[in-house]
Formats: C-alpha cells, structure tokens, sequence
C-alpha cells in the first residue's frame, strides 16, 4: 500500500541571505519561527512574500507534517548467500 502526502500549502518561510540559518538554529525541530512569514508553496522566492522581488541567497522552509508510522522490510535473497 502507497500512501501519499501533498506537500503543497502554506509554509513557513525565512529568508537567509548571509547564510546563518544554520548557526542560529533553524534546523532544530523546536526551533520557535512564529515570526517567520507565510508562503504558499509550490512557490518561488520572488513570490514568497513582500520584499522578496528579485532576491538571491538561501531560504528556509519549514512545516509540521503529520503521518503514520510504518515498517517497510525488505528482503534480497542474493545478498544472504
């Protein structure tokens, strides 16, 4: 069974253009970005909110996805001999 999630929707959005993110934390999973704008994505930078016209660096996404865990075993007989 396949089970697909549409990634589309609103996201939050942080522009980047030093290149800090990273430094500042904003990988960390508890990382607070209220204060990050919203974008709807799929979108490109230049759309991704006022001021964005024209912009070049790095940018940062970030969305909570929920999902069902599961177990995928897989099994190849040519390797076990």
């Amino acid at each position: 069974m396949k089970t697909e999630i549409m990634l589309d929707g609103v996201w939050r959005f942080q522009p980047d253009p030093f290149g800090e993110g990273e430094a500042f934390g904003y990988v960390a999973s508890d990382f607070d970005d209220s204060r990050w704008r919203e974008a709807m994505v799929p979108c490109v930078f230049d759309r991704c909110g006022e001021g964005m016209q024209g912009y070049e660096g790095a940018g940062w996404f970030r969305r909570i996805v929920n999902f069902i865990p599961c177990l995928l075993y897989t099994s190849d007989a040519a390797d076990e001999e």
